[in-house]
């Protein structure tokens, strides 16, 4: 049994409790997506599968709290988890810039998708206003934590277990 099945549920608690049980940073309201940052790096660094499933638990427990429409986390965590994953096996390398960069997207693409059901819910809001009391707000406080909790799990999971699905993808290619 590998350290990664230990490691990621673990943070995954710990993540969910920082994120909506006990906020210890925050600004007007406004806190980092830890969950999303766990997802990205496990996106990175994990294979597709396991990206996915832990997207999917991690999504299915952010709607739990948060009150949306439950089970739209999920999905889109899902498919973060596993698209990151592919993309990592097949063109990034796994290290912290990946990481960055890569959260930065998925973080972009998740607050899009998040204002659209907004406007399906509410009807309508101010574009500007969301972007600057929430929106740029929450990826300023989410970006110091990608390259730290990277790191965290790099040290305590060790090598990176899509490396072993990118080499069989090379011999099946040969």
């Amino acid at each position: 049994m590998t350290k990664k099945y230990f490691v990621y549920p673990i943070f995954l608690i710990i993540f969910y409790i920082l994120q909506y049980v006990a906020v210890p940073i925050s600004y007007n309201g406004v806190a980092p997506d830890f969950i999303l940052i766990l997802l990205v790096v496990a996106g990175i660094r994990e294979s597709e599968k396991f990206a996915a499933i832990l997207g999917l638990i991690g999504g299915l427990l952010a709607d739990y709290t948060a009150g949306v429409a439950f089970g739209l986390r999920g999905i889109i965590f899902m498919l973060i988890g596993y698209f990151l994953s592919v993309l990592a096996s097949e063109a990034l390398s796994p290290n912290i810039l990946s990481a960055t960069v890569s959260g930065i997207a998925a973080y972009i693409l998740t607050r899009l998708i998040y204002w659209g059901e907004y406007l399906v819910v509410i009807g309508g809001f101010s574009a500007k206003e969301m972007f600057l009391s929430v929106t740029l707000p929450e990826i300023i406080l989410t970006l110091p934590f990608i390259p730290l909790v990277y790191f965290i799990v790099a040290l305590l999971t060790g090598k990176r277990s899509s490396d072993d699905s990118r080499a069989r993808r090379s011999r099946r290619a040969i």
